[in-house]
This record gives structure tokens, sequence and C-alpha cells, in this order.
């Protein structure tokens, strides 16, 4: 990402985090990959030019909702989206927010929160539009895993395999979630989905500098420092401050990161989604031929 002015960067290991794995598995880690579209609400007139121009890259795995047959009365029920985008300049993004604030769930269940919401011409930058999709990635993560009968283990499973992607968006959420996994036995069970909920949104929500991103990524090679060569270690690090000083994408050291991890088979960090993400994401970082334009 272009903005470099970040706030002072945060310990590796917040109060309440969940502790990393490090032991070395049998094999090599297979890539954790989702493999599924995600679904996206549009209103205004379908504009397949400016679409395209924004989601070109995506259109495998976008499935876009027309918002409006749901105003209009012509759906039986509110469209499942992860995320709203506004394409005509009279619709005022607010107020989508509050008409798509959540898909059918069970009647006794809480409302779930409104999915993010972005105007087209706001996901012109490719950080701008990698930045909406990992909201609406998690979004659709978030509830997945409240709509289910969860357990304090899934929880655990969910804080750490979004150890990384929580603490470069913001370290103090990160933290608070940590305690409230760590207790969640203490709290009602609807009341601590909610908090977690919440936490973990308005932590993705907050974007990633390139000085986060370098800050996780060199974190990750200290853990990998152990079972690397020398050799391997250089190639990390040049690659980490190449990136760090503008002189390289993102895929570049997150592409070392990815092989060295199914290398050294450490499992903690094979779990970890800020290096296997799902493939929406994964595509938005390095491009349909395998690298990504400058971030």
């Amino acid at each position: 990402m272009t903005n470099t002015n970040d706030d002072n960067a945060s310990d590796d290991r917040p109060e309440g985090a969940t502790p990393i794995a490090t032991g070395t598995g049998t094999e090599a880690p297979a890539d954790p990959k989702m493999h599924n579209a995600i679904d996206l609400g549009y209103v205004g007139a379908r504009d397949e030019g400016a679409l395209d121009a924004v989601f070109g890259v995506l259109a495998d795995l976008v499935r876009w909702q027309d918002l409006a047959q749901f105003a209009r009365g012509t759906t039986a029920s509110t469209p499942e989206v992860s995320g709203v985008v506004v394409l005509s300049s009279g619709d005022d993004p607010a107020s989508q927010r509050a008409e798509t604030s959540g898909s059918p769930v069970a009647a006794e269940s809480p409302q779930p929160p409104a999915p993010p919401v972005r105007r087209i011409e706001e996901l012109a930058s490719g950080e701008a539009l990698e930045q909406f999709i990992d909201e609406a990635v998690a979004y659709r993560e978030v509830l997945a895993l409240f709509r289910k009968e969860w357990t304090t283990a899934d929880l655990v499973a969910f804080n750490v395999r979004n150890r990384y992607r929580v603490i470069g968006h913001d370290p103090k959420k990160h933290t608070l979630i940590g305690r409230l996994v760590a207790k969640a036995k203490d709290h009602p069970r609807d009341a601590l989905a909610r908090e977690i909920t919440d936490l973990f949104l308005s932590a993705i929500a907050k974007p990633m500098t390139r000085r986060k991103h370098a800050h996780v990524m060199s974190h990750v090679a200290e853990l990998l420092a152990s079972k690397s060569s020398g050799t391997e270690q250089s190639e990390l690090e040049s690659a980490i401050a190449s990136y760090a000083s503008g002189a390289a994408p993102r895929s570049v050291p997150l592409g070392v990161l990815r092989d060295q991890t199914r290398r050294t088979g450490i499992a903690g960090l094979a779990a970890q989604s800020y290096l296997f993400p799902d493939d929406v994401t994964l595509l938005c970082v390095f491009g349909p031929d395998g690298s990504d334009d400058p971030k």
C-alpha cells in the first residue's frame, strides 16, 4: 500500500493473544483455500463496464445480487451478500448499510451487522479494492462462525487463524478478542458473539499500511528462521525490505513467506489467513498471472 504513515507498531504478542504453535508437521501444508466465490450486492443501474473495470480480475469469484429487486419486492427474501457496491451517485451508502444489514437468519437470532458498503468510484485503486474485499470476506467469515452451534474450540481456532491478519489491521483489537476468547465461558453466548463480531469487523475495517504489512511479515520471518537456512533467511529479509521501501509489490515477500511456510511445515503458520487467505483475496494480491501491481 502507498500510505507509509503509521502509528507505532505493536509488539507481536499482545496480552490475551493465543500462542502460535511452532512444531513441525510431517508434511508440507497445502494451501487452505476456501475455493468459493463471494456474494456482493449492487445498488443502481448495472454498468458492466464500470464493474469490469474494478472487479474484472475477480470476475470468476464474484456473484452479483441486484439489491434493487429486493427493494421493489420482486425477490422473496433479502439477498445474502457480504458487501455492497453503490453504482448510482444519487444513492446514499449510509442508507444502504441500514437496508442491507444482514441476510436471512432465524427469527430468534440477533440481527447481524450491515456488510461493508462502497461507492464504485471509491474502489478505483488496487489497495481500495483489496481493503473492501478484505472487509467483505471478514464479514462472511465471522457471520458463518456464529450462525452455527459454535464451541469455545471454534473461537480459539478462529482467533488463531486470523492472528496476524488482525494484528496487522489493529493490534489492540486483537488483544481484546484474545481476552474474550480466553474467558469465553464467563460470557453469555449471544453477547460474546456480538462483541467478537464487532471487534473483528472494526479491526479489519482499519486499513493496513505498507509499514504494518512489513511489520507482520518480519515477525512471521522470525518464526521461520529456526527452520530456514542462512540463504533462505537472506532471501526473505531482502524481499521484505524491497517491499517496505516501495521497490517491490507485496506479492514478492508474501510469495516467499508462503513457499517457506510450505517447506518448513510450521503448523501454526500454515493456518494463518494472512499467509493463506481465500481465493478472492489471493487474486487481489497476486493477480491472475501470479503477480500484482505495486501496492
